[in-house]
């Protein structure tokens, strides 16, 4: 049992001894019945939000008005607690206008999204209580809404994009129901905020089938409602891209995720490029990613044109590795390119460069260059000879630039 696990238990004993019922919910039931390790315990109790604050030494009341408790069990570990309730009308597509306290586990499960995510089982004696056939829809790898699937969806048009996201994440079936509804309500995307979209989009891109995910969202037309800037060829490529990225290992997953949004933004007119890409209320620090990752690949597409000195910058740049996975996606037949680039990080792993920079403005300043434009000019050509290899040494760089002329 994991220590995130071990906590949950004791949460739930607390609840337990309290004389309130606890159970785990949700995904972390589902996940432990896949045989994965979930990333999050959430609870169920029939204790309201002011009975389980006063049960536990630090609570956050992030969704009091919700029914929803934040437990704040260690600097590592917190836990939701939610008290059973049903829901009022939705009428702002995302949130219940209204909840009404329930003592019943079984009314508490028809309120969520999908039956694989609406199962409880007991923390100590792991059984299951399952209201809504959801171990059935598990077994048979299938993901289906709770109750009538149309309304899920109208309460929360985010739905329409989590049921594609499990889809992708699990390599499920969406049952047919499920997925007419969310292909009749595709436009109803619209009304939903950009960071949730991005952050269910993120999960797709990152999970293991990302090419399923990218498939059902054009022919769902979600992808429409989303990027209406691509054509269907774009979205064509894109699948047949992403069945690629489901390949592909990287480090982590933002750098899957960049490489993703750079598919992306590929076919995005340059020009329009950081708009459409701000339209989406990245962080500079993931704009700049994705900026960098297609100059890259436009230097890759280029790469017998440009110098030795871009080449070498090229491969020893810090999104490389994603600049290169996805100039060999889109060029499968383009094998010399890479062979070249191969080579090169080969020769510059056996003979290293000297270290980066060698000299810098107080040098120009020192060797009485004034401040100015011309200094970016003449840091930026040292460079250069350094990464050709005609520059060695600081004593070389300093001779070289005071030999030039600089008007």
């Amino acid at each position: 049992m994991s220590e995130l696990q071990k906590g949950a238990v004791e949460v739930a004993k607390i609840l337990r001894d309290a004389g309130y019922e606890a159970f785990y919910a949700g995904g972390s039931v589902r996940d432990l019945l896949l045989g994965l390790e979930p990333k999050d315990f959430d609870l169920v109790t029939n204790a309201r939000p002011k009975e389980i604050d006063v049960l536990f030494r630090k609570t956050v009341l992030v969704g009091a008005n919700f029914g929803v408790v934040r437990v704040l069990w260690s600097k590592r570990r917190e836990y939701e607690v939610a008290t059973y309730r049903r829901e009022g009308k939705y009428t702002d597509g995302r949130r219940p206008d209204e909840v009404i306290y329930s003592d019943s586990k079984e009314e508490d499960v028809q309120r969520r999204d999908f039956t694989i995510n609406a199962l409880l089982m007991d923390p100590f004696t792991q059984e299951i209580f399952d209201f809504v056939s959801g171990e059935d829809d598990l077994s048979k790898q299938k993901i289906k809404a709770v109750g009538h699937a149309e309304t899920r969806f109208q309460e929360d048009r985010l739905r329409l994009l989590r049921a594609i996201r499990f889809a992708a994440r699990f390599n499920f079936e969406i049952e047919n129901e499920t997925y007419e509804a969310i292909c009749r309500n595709a436009q109803f995307l619209r009304e939903v905020s950009v960071e949730r979209l991005v952050a269910e989009l993120d999960g797709i891109w990152k999970c293991s089938h990302p090419a399923r995910g990218y498939h059902l969202l054009v022919d769902s037309e979600l992808a429409q409602v989303i990027f209406p800037k691509l054509s269907s060829v774009e979205h064509a490529k894109l699948i047949e891209w992403t069945h690629q990225v489901g390949r592909w290992e990287p480090g982590t997953d933002e750098q899957r995720i960049v490489v993703c949004w750079s598919m992306l933004a590929y076919f995005i007119d340059e020009d329009d490029r950081e708009a459409w890409l701000m339209d989406f209320k990245f962080s500079r620090a993931r704009i700049h990613a994705i900026q960098s990752v297609l100059s890259l690949l436009n230097t890759l597409e280029n790469f017998l044109a440009v110098t030795l000195a871009e080449q070498t910058r090229l491969v020893r740049d810090g999104r490389f590795k994603e600049a290169s996975f996805l100039f060999q996606t889109i060029h499968l037949e383009n094998r010399s390119t890479v062979r070249q680039c191969e080579a090169l990080l080969a020769d510059l792993e056996e003979n290293p460069l000297p270290p980066l920079p060698m000299i810098d403005g107080k040098s120009l300043t020192k060797m009485g260059f004034r401040p100015g434009p011309v200094f970016k000019r003449i840091l930026r050509e040292v460079e250069d000879r350094i990464l050709e290899r005609k520059i060695s040494s600081k004593t070389e760089a300093q001779e070289w630039v005071l030999s030039q002329k600089w008007d």
